[in-house]
């Protein structure tokens, strides 16, 4: 049975971290996906607001808590990322990358100036409704102490082990379970 599955990728400390999922890779020959309303076209050569951090995905707790945003955040240019509608545009788009259970997921992450480093953790969650995800391992990571380093317009991989049980149905960026 095939599910599209979705991840949360939050910066370890849930601020507002300046970063940008670039891509998630998954079985060789599928698809990559990409962050949820990021925008190819924005430079990825400075760490200003204007352009650079138009499309950087703002994650923060009580923003969530009282419901100005969704579980995936906002980004300055677009507002509130609508789960639904950017799983839609994915699947249309043919950027859902596929996983099975117990396998790895590398995701793209560039970081736009020193507070989008790491640590980052992973979380998956079994729908958007959903407030409480279950916590994957990152087994490799994008370099940082308490989201801070020195690292500025660099992309880095994260590599995230699925469980080797699990079902879900949306999140902040389209995977497809495939098992």
């Amino acid at each position: 049975m095939k599910f599209v599955s979705v991840l949360s990728l939050a910066l370890f400390s849930l601020v507002q971290g300046h970063s940008v999922i670039l891509a998630a890779f998954g079985e060789a020959g599928s698809p990559s996906s990409v962050g949820f309303l990021v925008d190819s076209s924005i430079a990825r050569n400075c760490s200003g607001i204007s352009p650079c951090q138009q499309d950087t995905t703002i994650i923060r707790d009580v923003e969530i808590s009282q419901n100005i945003t969704g579980l995936c955040g906002r980004t300055e240019i677009e507002g509130n990322i609508d789960v639904n509608s950017n799983i839609e545009n994915a699947i249309s788009n043919n950027q859902v990358a596929q996983v099975q259970a117990g396998t790895t997921l590398t995701v793209t992450i560039h970081q736009v100036n020193q507070d989008g480093a790491g640590p980052y953790t992973c979380e998956l969650f079994s729908n958007s409704s959903t407030t409480t995800g279950q916590r994957l391992a990152v087994t490799n990571d994008v370099p940082g102490f308490n989201g801070l380093s020195q690292a500025k317009f660099k992309a880095f991989n994260v590599t995230v082990q699925m469980p080797t049980s699990f079902t879900c149905t949306d999140g902040c960026f389209a995977v497809e379970q495939t098992d």
